[in-house]
């Protein structure tokens, strides 16, 4: 965003302030959609293939709208940081209300749990190959199971009952102790040190240059169903290496 469209978006804040004008809320609103994006895009990553995009760029809209007639300028917190916090909050009570670990996905998840421990008590790393071998799972329903299970827990983030008018929370750099920093930034690197170059290219046009898994299949040369396999399993296996 340039200087003149910062300008124009500070006037419009100013205008709601006073007159708290639907059409301005509204003006407002369209000025941000690319938050949605950025936001449902992100997490259509950790979901599974059940989910629909567009469920979820309507929750997304509800955080946004909400977040507008929520803001206070006052408070000195950006509004870009303030609304993707809204909308994150939306977009994990939607998936609280999908209820994503059903009774059939459960079962199969207990049984890739056993599949794990089975190999890792017998000396082996699990790897989708022979996860997929034992459990009589498709490669896509492990796929899937995981990609459920791991938006069931990003639904657990924020509590059910957080204060809607509650200020974002201060971003964690500013209150973090420098040593417990440093040591977070080594872990990071050992596990960015175990991706291969496929897999580094991957989390850096997602997370760094905000791309969408179709965008990222068309630099790739991949398809977008295989993007999403790699992203899983590459999850899936830094998973396992942390819970050592």
């Amino acid at each position: 965003m340039d200087r003149n469209e910062r300008k124009d978006i500070d006037a419009l804040w100013t205008e709601y302030m006073i007159n708290r004008s639907s059409e301005v809320r509204d003006r407002i609103f369209l000025e941000h959609l690319q938050l949605i994006k950025q936001e449902v895009g992100g997490m259509l990553l950790h979901v599974p293939s059940s989910v629909e995009k567009g469920d979820l760029e309507s929750a997304a809209a509800q955080g946004l709208l909400r977040a507008v007639e929520l803001f206070d300028p006052n408070k000195g917190v950006p509004f870009e940081a303030y609304a993707l916090q809204r909308i994150h909050g939306a977009i994990l009570d939607e998936l609280r209300r999908m209820d994503l670990l059903g009774r059939d996905t459960r079962q199969r998840l207990i049984k890739i749990r056993e599949a794990e421990k089975q190999l890792r008590d017998k000396g082996k790393a699990p790897t989708t190959e022979d996860i997929v071998r034992i459990t009589g799972l498709s490669t896509e329903e492990y796929y899937n199971v995981e990609r459920a299970y791991h938006a069931s827990r990003l639904g657990k983030i924020l509590p059910e009952d957080s204060d809607e008018n509650a200020a974002p929370p201060v971003a964690v750099s500013e209150i973090e102790d420098p040593a417990d920093k440093v040591e977070k930034l080594d872990l990071i690197q050992k596990i960015l040190d175990e991706l291969s170059e496929r897999e580094k290219l991957l989390v850096t046009l997602h997370y760094y240059e905000d791309m969408t898994l179709r965008e990222i299949s068309r630099v790739m040369g991949l398809s977008e169903g295989r993007i999403s396999q790699i992203h899983a399993e590459m999850v899936s296996r830094l998973r396992r290496s942390l819970e050592k």
